[in-house]
């Protein structure tokens, strides 16, 4: 009886993510791709908040990477007023920044572009890295049965909407749609721990259909007792918007337009929001920034008259920051 009690505790420990996986100390780096578009100039609806979302992620996660000593290495796709470009931009935890690169690519281009990013990556990331994948923009409504595939597929580009013929056939249009199967095929060749953040419509997508449901947790938490622990590498941590059926949502309650969703998400990261539209980097309530400490701060940020954010279920927890050292 003592032995099935210490069992049970062990599985409810697990299945409520209590057990962390540790952070990996100061040699490891983060690697951050983000991909933003606001589709003036296309036949798909512009979008207000994107590009604030994106600077506004990629300052946060920055200044937390330099509080915490660590070297953060940023690639930034973007599509604005019709012109595209990709920045890179790194940070030497030592020095500070050390170099800052800015091209323009085609305006058909952006998936090739995003593709070669992440390939690239898979040869800079070491095991101990954190590689962050963050993604502002239109999510693709295909669920139409056969072409559930695209269901949440990132739209990268201009969409042509014929009036015979369905659009998702068209072979521009595929050259500027990403699917979630194609991004996470993709990505699971870097290696490290990946965090996948889709701010998008029908962005739940890319998670299993049960990825999202308790049942059966406790089970797979008893099995894990027995097999070698999970600390993270190699493996996906996700953290979406909205449901696979649903519209994720922006408005201007912080004085500039963003993401509903982002919003939430740069707050628990310690990002202030301030009167009229003045805002900027600061650093979270608690020293220990986790992934399930960013899915509960958005889960309690009160957007479920709009959408509904998911994220994957992970036996073991994710450390992002670890600044309990400054």
């Amino acid at each position: 009886m003592r032995k099935l009690f210490i069992l049970l505790s062990a599985a409810l420990l697990l299945a409520s993510c209590e057990l962390a996986s540790p952070a990996p100390g100061g040699g490891r780096s983060i690697h951050f791709i983000s991909t933003a578009l606001d589709y003036e100039g296309t036949s798909v609806n512009t979008l207000e908040g994107t590009l604030a979302d994106q600077q506004a992620m990629r300052m946060q996660l920055m200044h937390l990477a330099a509080s915490e000593g660590l070297d953060f290495w940023s690639t930034s796709i973007t599509g604005q007023d019709g012109e595209y470009f990709v920045r890179r931009e790194d940070w030497d935890a030592g020095r500070g920044v050390k170099n800052i690169d800015s091209r323009s690519i085609g305006r058909d281009s952006v998936k090739s572009t995003l593709l070669a990013e992440i390939a690239a990556s898979s040869t800079s990331v070491a095991e101990d890295d954190l590689f962050i994948f963050y993604y502002a923009g239109h999510g693709a409504d295909s669920t139409e049965e056969g072409k559930t595939s695209l269901n949440g597929a990132l739209v990268l580009g201009d969409i042509d909407f014929p009036a015979l013929g369905d659009w998702r056939e068209q072979p521009g249009n595929l050259r500027n749609l990403l699917g979630v199967g194609e991004l996470k095929e993709a990505i699971s060749a870097v290696k490290g721990r990946k965090l996948v953040i889709l701010d998008s419509c029908y962005s739940g997508s890319i998670l299993p259909d049960d990825s999202h449901s308790r049942s059966g947790e406790v089970l797979e938490a008893i099995r894990g007792l027995f097999s070698q622990p999970d600390r993270g590498t190699g493996g996906f941590y996700f953290l979406c918007a909205a449901r696979e059926d649903e519209l994720s949502y922006e408005d201007g309650a912080q004085g500039r337009t963003h993401g509903k969703f982002s919003a939430a998400l740069l707050e628990a990261l310690g990002y202030v929001f301030m009167a009229d539209g003045v805002e900027g980097v600061g650093l979270p309530s608690r020293p220990l920034v986790t992934f399930s400490s960013l899915c509960e701060a958005v889960k309690g940020a009160g957007l479920e008259q709009w959408q509904h954010p998911v994220a994957s279920q992970n036996l073991v927890d994710l450390v992002l920051f670890d600044l309990s050292g400054r």
